[in-house]
């Protein structure tokens, strides 16, 4: 009888575990599609379309639409043309800091025309209408180039 209950919370944790794994892996592939059409919107200057994709709280911090496409088209100004994005790292928490929610994080090694060594990153988070949306840019680089060697 022992053994029967063990079996059956044996059964019952891995089944959980399957199903949350599932869920995690549902998340990670829709907020890589939501970050790839970010990009893709960046790289190709359709900022209006872009902006969009962004969390209110990034919104709320850029104070207006205009203030945002000015800040993201002299920054993409001054990375240059994109040659190649590579995507190195991508994996969900649950909780960032104080928050709870869903994040997705992903790491980009990148190629620009004006740039050394450039790392991209990424976080999204789902909204209470469980769309993903863009958190958080941030970037890294070695040098700037005007140009590269």
């Amino acid at each position: 009888m022992k053994n029967i209950i063990l079996t059956i919370l044996l059964f019952l944790i891995l089944n959980n575990n399957c199903i949350a794994q599932k869920y995690t892996e549902t998340y990670i592939k829709n907020a890589n599609k939501t970050a790839n059409i970010w990009l893709n919107n960046i790289n190709q200057n359709d900022y209006d379309s872009a902006y969009e994709v962004l969390s209110n709280e990034i919104k709320k911090q850029s104070k207006t639409k205009e203030n945002w496409i000015h800040l993201i088209s002299e920054l993409m100004n001054e990375f240059g043309l994109i040659n190649e994005r590579k995507r190195t790292d991508i994996y969900f928490e649950s909780k960032v800091g104080d928050q709870s929610g869903f994040f997705v994080f992903i790491e980009y090694e990148c190629d620009y025309s004006n740039t050394q060594n450039h790392t991209e990153y990424l976080m999204l988070k789902q909204n209470d209408k469980m769309e993903w949306k863009i958190s958080d840019y941030w970037y890294n680089f070695n040098s700037i180039n005007k140009e590269k060697e």
